[in-house]
């Protein structure tokens, strides 16, 4: 039985400076068709090559909307907003 997805939940990436490395972690939710969601677990880090001023501890709220034609080439469109984390 294929199960199919229908969209994304909204979701917030935690990021934290550690050793000159930006690392961010989020748990994100595929909505699947007929009810029910697929949980995903993502680890990012980002690293320049040249010294700069890193951002401060931060959270990234992700929102991922589908919006191809059903049944054809898949297409996504992202909007993320940062916003600093008051802990």
């Amino acid at each position: 039985m294929q199960k199919r997805t229908i969209g994304w939940d909204p979701s917030f990436q935690k990021m934290t400076v550690s050793n000159n490395i930006l690392r961010g972690d989020v748990t994100m939710f595929l909505q699947l068709k007929g009810g029910g969601y697929h949980s995903c677990q993502f680890h990012t880090s980002y690293k320049t090559k040249e010294p700069v001023t890193l951002p401060q501890n931060h959270v990234v709220e992700h929102h991922i909307v589908r919006t191809d034609i059903e049944d054809k080439k898949v297409l996504l469109e992202e909007t993320a907003v940062a916003h600093v984390n008051p802990l």
